[in-house]
């Protein structure tokens, strides 16, 4: 007879498929995703092996309480951002798996996946109450959050839209903030700072007007590439041109967000 060769696997996948998730970042040399319907307040992780994953709830133990909104690592550290009807900053903080928590730092600020940058040596969060930077300070470990938005404060609440999206171009250290429907990027210059006459560090604001509709933005090399609605692929330079040619975008290009459907 024919033995049956199944009951002797070579390699046991356990358990073999990663987590529900939408959006998430690297820290610890580890995937962190978050974004998961069914448990929207739990941050899933990468574990030793590619088939093992575990979870933190954020904030506290409850899988829904606290609906994470945003992931971004800075450094060694992991930030997690609350949602509007949730606003929180949160910490990943223990030094070996078995002692990770996630613990609350702030409070009343609030992003989406698509409007959280690491700009260099801080964060940029985009939400409908403007964008806040958050610094470490004086020495590591001493975070604060400022508001950098004030002098276009009142052009993303009246402009504001959840299918905004934003970029950080580093050679010109740009955070770019578009807002469908709005004719201008909303640009931040974090390199060329200046006090006001009380002494605060003032980010000047610049408008872009594109001659195209963005859908996203996506930073590779030094190249900053603008996903349009026509299909197309463009970047900037001195004469505007299709980075493509005639050819269309397929999916096997990477852009700036993708999301599978929980099928």
């Amino acid at each position: 007879s024919t033995p049956d060769t199944t009951k002797d696997p070579v390699m046991r996948v356990y358990p073999g498929r990663p987590p529900k998730g939408s959006f998430g970042d690297i820290a610890d040399m580890r995937p962190f995703i978050a974004g998961d319907p069914d448990n929207p307040g739990v941050v899933h992780y990468g574990k030793l092996s590619i088939f093992e994953w575990g979870e933190i709830p954020a904030v506290d133990n409850s899988n829904t309480s606290y609906e994470v909104g945003g992931i971004k690592s800075l450094f060694d550290d992991l930030f997690i951002y609350g949602t509007q009807d949730r606003p929180y900053i949160a910490r990943k903080t223990g030094n070996t798996e078995s002692s990770w928590a996630i613990v609350r730092q702030f409070q009343k600020i609030w992003t989406l996946p698509k409007l959280l940058e690491n700009i260099g040596h801080d964060l940029m969060a985009g939400s409908k109450d403007g964008c806040h930077m958050l610094k470490g300070v004086q020495e590591y470990g001493d975070l604060r959050t400022f508001s950098e938005s004030d002098r276009v404060k009142r052009i993303i609440k009246t402009n504001w839209t959840t299918s905004a999206f934003s970029a950080y171009k580093p050679d010109d250290g740009q955070y770019w903030l578009y807002l469908p429907g709005y004719n201008y990027i909303l640009v931040c210059h974090t390199k060329h700072p200046h006090r006001d006459p009380t002494g605060k560090l003032i980010y000047p604001w610049t408008l872009y007007e594109p001659p195209i509709t963005p859908t996203c933005f996506k930073q590779v090399g030094d190249k900053m590439l603008i996903g349009c609605a026509d299909g197309y692929l463009y970047t900037i330079g001195e004469a505007q041109s299709k980075d493509l040619g005639t050819t269309k975008v397929y999916p096997k290009f990477k852009l700036a967000y993708i999301q599978f459907p929980f099928g």
